[in-house]
């Protein structure tokens, strides 16, 4: 397992003192709550979807 991938699983979690932003990021995404909020957020999911639908060349590949 790559050290992202570790991070990302929550096999390997640094001390808040050598965290990173984005080790605060991630860590950020490991709550369970933020995976019911986000879908019910329309703003930012109309925003999201607006986003890809206008770059869609970017998503190619």
């Amino acid at each position: 397992m790559s050290e992202e991938a570790a991070k990302a699983s929550g096999a390997s979690k640094p001390a808040p003192n050598e965290m990173t932003s984005k080790d605060y990021y991630f860590d950020s995404y490991s709550h369970f709550g933020i995976h019911e909020e986000m879908p019910k957020d329309e703003v930012r999911t109309n925003t999201y979807r607006n986003s890809i639908d206008h770059n869609k060349h970017l998503f190619k590949g």
